[in-house]
């Protein structure tokens, strides 16, 4: 037995199992529930298909007791119960017709009350309204009609039901409208329901002003205004029903909801954490060549086209050479991301049942839950592990080789942790001297021999040892974009590029436009230092930093100090480098928390760090062009304190 609205209430639960004896009819199992059916009168459903009290019932059948109803929805054959707000143009698009000369419409809306509340028997509902609205498009011959019912809460003045009907002419839309939500009314089970709140709750919430009040009095367009008010609106209720002060005037908050709603989901952030690579903000920042790069590369774009000869070209070919050039491999091509070159290496040069073997000390799971292991399952290779969690020593991969069939070696840099103490590895010179093809996951993309940069392995370091396929991303310490650097042998890189997940892990035209750019910038390794935002950043200064944040200090007034922290690589490199520098501190009594969220709020939003209880700006990852917005980001957060 499934019960709605007040008989749920008075049963306190929905569903109800009984046990009749065979031949029961409804009338008995009403007897049954007769004290939560008393003084209620209630329609019957079985199975679906409404039923008087003399019908029989059979094991496993449902049963639905509904008190009187109302509610609907149907179309040229269209129907819907939703809980989601009704809108009128969409169901006149469902009714168009080239026969049509006339459209009649309506909308049934909530008055008198702040809210209605309506639940539905929605299996029942929906096949009652297609039956509906098929009868009135028989009898009145229309073109085409609609229905639909709203579940759910309501609020005043918003629609509840709405029809649509389109016939030649006018008359008969105007009866076959009117059959509609007359008989939605009289038969469909959807259920109203006025909650029982107190006094002073209902009179604030009569006091609401309707969406299409407030959205008239926004200057945007229709679908962004209602989307904006009925948050609004919904705010101010939520606020209403938990006994909570209003947030301040409706129009107001509609104008900020609407500000956020026409603002675009993926924005320009300053990045005052002090951590460099930081993953949640897209990592590395890229050189100005590359951002030029990339705003001519939105373009049409010689992307798989040789100019030369007009043929299909490779988009390989815009920065093979280059990577050749930089790391001395002997081929090279890039995918979309790090993980995605580990996972083609792996695939191209294994297959089904053949073995990787892996140290465990490399079994790593970085960000994202990519874990080193599940790669490989995905290759369809099996995985071989070898050593311990701190030792791995040359005779535990000499007797894995000796065992397997045509193995490959996988190395793993430890990106984002450091095992320290009692450990041993082996180098990828001893490894790639096994025999076996190694493929060496480098991590970070380090082609320059910067002192801030010497515990990080280089491509170049792997590829002259001989590994088959090196592997690293882009857009970490090499300071591009998102990307996978593969480099190594002709015959090994030519197998990743035959592989079927190749052309799956491509990369894309946008990206591949700045990792050329930022690779060209590699030619002149000392100009690299200063012109690749990232490197730069980790090779500022005392002087730099101090005077960055002096001029911050500056801009915010006494409120802000200049102290020490200690700045980070992030992105999953260097993690045990500490970057310590001059930092801006704001006061503490500004409330750490209620100050970086409104940071947060500015516009570009700050992201700043928390440390003691102060927030602290980082110079680091700051450039000068950034500091006045910074300070005035700051002025207005601590004014609104």
């Amino acid at each position: 037995m499934r019960l709605f609205a007040a008989l749920r209430e008075r049963a306190g639960r929905d569903v109800v199992e009984l046990d009749l004896p065979e031949g029961a009819l409804v009338a008995d199992a009403l007897q049954r529930l007769e004290t939560v059916t008393n003084g209620v009168p209630v329609v019957m459903a079985v199975n679906h298909e409404y039923a008087d009290a003399d019908a029989s019932l059979h094991e496993g059948d449902e049963v639905a007791l509904i008190p009187p109803v109302s509610g609907g929805s149907v179309g040229a054959l269209h129907v819907r119960v939703t809980d989601q707000p009704l809108e009128l143009e969409p169901l006149i698009e469902r009714v168009r017709d080239p026969r049509a000369g006339a459209v009649v419409t309506f909308l049934g809306m909530t008055r008198e009350v702040s809210e209605l509340r309506y639940e539905a028997y929605a299996e029942m509902a929906e096949r009652q309204m297609a039956e509906i609205v098929a009868r009135a498009v028989e009898r009145y011959a229309l073109c085409a009609a609609a229905a639909e019912h709203r579940v759910g809460t309501v609020p005043l003045s918003e629609a509840s039901v709405s029809v649509a009907a389109s016939a030649p002419h006018r008359e008969a839309a105007f009866a076959g409208a009117r059959e509609i939500i007359d008989e939605i009314k009289a038969r469909v089970p959807v259920c109203p329901a006025r909650p029982s709140r107190p006094p002073e709750a209902e009179a604030r919430l009569s006091e609401l002003p309707a969406v299409h009040e407030v959205a008239a009095r926004l200057d945007a367009p229709h679908h962004l205004a209602v989307a904006a008010a009925r948050r609004a609106i919904e705010e101010h209720r939520a606020s209403v029903l938990n006994g909570k002060p209003a947030p301040g005037p409706v129009d107001d908050r509609a104008r900020e909801l609407l500000a956020e709603l026409e603002r675009p989901s993926l924005r320009r952030v300053i990045n005052a954490t002090g951590v460099v690579l930081h993953t949640n903000l897209g990592r590395a920042p890229l050189a100005a060549e590359a951002r030029r790069a990339v705003a001519e590369a939105a373009g049409y774009v010689n992307l798989e086209y040789q100019l030369a000869t007009s043929e299909r070209g490779s988009r390989h070919a815009h920065v093979d050479d280059l990577l050749c050039e930089l790391t001395g491999a002997e081929a090279a091509m890039v995918v979309n991301n790090g993980a995605a070159a580990v996972l083609l290496a792996v695939a191209a040069l294994t297959g089904p049942d053949q073995s990787v073997v892996v140290s465990r000390g490399q079994l790593v799971e970085i960000g994202g839950g990519f874990r080193i292991p599940e790669v490989i399952g995905q290759s369809g290779a099996r995985l071989v592990e070898v050593g311990t969690t701190n030792r791995t020593r040359l005779a535990d991969y000499q007797r894995a080789l000796a065992a397997e069939e045509n193995p490959t070696i996988l190395r793993v840099h430890q990106s984002n942790f450091r095992t320290v103490g009692f450990v041993e590895e082996v180098t990828i010179d001893e490894l790639s001297r096994l025999g076996a093809p190694v493929i060496d996951d480098v991590g970070s993309g380090v082609l320059t021999d910067a002192p801030a940069l010497r515990d990080e392995p280089s491509l170049q370091r792997s590829v002259l040892a001989g590994a088959a396929i090196v592997c690293s991303s882009a857009d970490k310490l090499l300071g591009g974009p998102q990307a996978g650097l593969m480099v190594g042998s002709a015959k090994a890189i030519a197998a990743a590029r035959q592989h079927p997940l190749a052309r799956a892990l491509r990369i894309d035209k946008l990206s591949l436009a700045g990792l050329e750019a930022t690779l060209r910038i590699y030619r002149e390794p000392e100009r690299a230092l200063t012109a690749v935002p990232a490197l730069a950043m980790l090779a500022a200064g005392e002087a730099e930093l101090q005077r960055r944040a002096e001029t911050l200090r500056a801009g915010i007034g006494p409120q802000a100090e200049v102290t020490r922290a200690s700045a980070r690589t992030g992105g999953g490199s260097l993690p045990l480098l500490e970057l310590e520098g001059p930092v801006v501190a704001l006061p503490e009594s500004a409330g750490a928390d209620r100050l970086a969220a409104a940071l947060r709020w500015a516009d570009p939003p700050v992201i700043a760090r928390i440390r003691d209880g102060r927030v602290l700006l980082d110079p680091r990852t700051l450039t000068d062009s950034e500091v006045d917005e910074v300070a005035r980001a700051v002025r207005t957060a601590l004014g609104q304190q």
